[in-house]
């Protein structure tokens, strides 16, 4: 079975977990990260030997993914979500 391209937005607090099972998931290809915090982001996109953004919506533009994990602040997840649905 294919694995599916996987984007994380938001990596610190919960989004650890994201990123925990995601690297963990025989059906996932963790291919990018997001983050607000650049040193944080970079420090694990290195890591990982995946891309980085600190914009979800440059994560988007790039056509990177075929899904995501959105573990921001819950006043964020409408308008994220919205964003990953139109793309």
């Amino acid at each position: 079975m294919r694995k599916i391209r996987y984007g994380i937005i938001g990596i610190k607090g919960i989004g650890k977990y994201h990123l925990k099972y995601a690297i963990q998931h025989p059906l996932i290809e963790l291919v990018a990260l997001v983050d607000i915090d650049s040193d944080y982001l970079q420090k694990k996109a290195t890591e990982l030997k995946i891309r980085g953004f600190t914009d979800y919506r440059l994560l988007l533009a790039a056509n990177l993914v075929e899904a995501v994990s959105i573990a921001t602040p819950h006043y964020l997840l409408a308008p994220i979500g919205l964003a990953c649905l139109q793309a």
